[in-house]
């Protein structure tokens, strides 16, 4: 049970971690 939960908390934080990524990739391509 824990070990599932700590495993979908990395998880969020990766996929966040990629999606700021590439927010800030997207907005120095427009500039």
């Amino acid at each position: 049970m824990t070990k599932s939960i700590t495993t979908s908390i990395r998880l969020e934080i990766n996929l966040s971690k990629k999606l700021e990524k590439a927010t800030h990739d997207l907005h120095r391509g427009k500039s």
